[in-house]
């Protein structure tokens, strides 16, 4: 199996900034193959406030359902929805480029 493992330093998060932290990470790590979420590593300031999201995330979501989640901003933990994009490939992309039909039923448009 292969993996991959994204990164999201406190820097690249808004309330990073604002909060002056230079240190701080986030990691999924998620199966390469079909892009569900296997684990989730934090490390620096509200890494407990923090954690509990990625299990939910392991437990009920998707990497692309994560990547569209609309996260309070600026929070730290808006470095979720980062790191997802980062796996499905949209930092490069307009923000709402992924979102369109993402958890949307059949026969509803968005």
């Amino acid at each position: 199996a292969k993996f991959d493992f994204l990164y999201v330093k406190g820097a690249e998060v808004a309330r990073g900034q604002i909060m002056a932290s230079s240190v701080g990470l986030l990691k999924l790590v998620v199966d390469a193959q079909c892009q569900t979420i296997l684990g989730v590593q934090i490390v620096g300031d509200g890494a407990t406030e923090l954690i509990h999201l990625g299990q939910m995330a392991m437990a009920n979501s998707t990497v692309e359902e994560l990547a569209c989640a609309i996260f309070n901003f600026p929070t730290l933990a808006e470095a979720y929805r980062l790191a997802a994009q980062k796996a499905i490939g949209l930092r490069s992309k307009a923000p709402d480029a992924c979102c369109e039909n993402v958890g949307v039923p059949d026969g509803v448009h968005a």
